[in-house]
């Protein structure tokens, strides 16, 4: 009976759970260029968490000793504006880019272009 039960349960909450996807190329542009206020703000929360992910992980590879990503900037904060007026730069400069690309992925990129850190001579 009381698998049933949890089945049963299982059953009602599957149609509410959210198919999580990645955000690509195509639907970042759709938003930035006609998304309305719901989607806009949706996308600043995930900008935010996808700057937060990348400065961690910067800082996760410069605690273990491995070269960063990126070197942080001292006169440029980080914000959710810079990072879309730099991911629609990153875009304008690379046209090429497949439309199915992760925004992470192109974040990153742009991070690492944005701010490369000094070569180490014998790395």
């Amino acid at each position: 009976m009381k698998k049933l039960f949890v089945a049963f349960f299982l059953y009602l909450l599957l149609p509410n759970i959210a198919m999580s996807t990645h955000m690509d190329k195509v639907l970042f542009l759709e938003i930035v260029k006609t998304g309305d206020i719901r989607e806009k703000n949706f996308l600043r929360l995930y900008l935010k968490g996808i700057l937060h992910g990348i400065e961690a992980s910067n800082m996760t590879l410069i605690k273990d000793g491995n070269r960063p990503l990126f070197c942080n900037p001292q006169d440029i904060p980080l914000t959710i504006d810079w990072l879309i007026d730099n991911l629609l730069a990153y875009f304008a400069r690379y046209p090429l880019i497949p439309d199915s690309i992760s925004i992470p992925v192109v974040a990153s990129y742009t991070m690492k272009d944005k701010f490369p850190c000094a070569k180490v001579i014998g790395q």
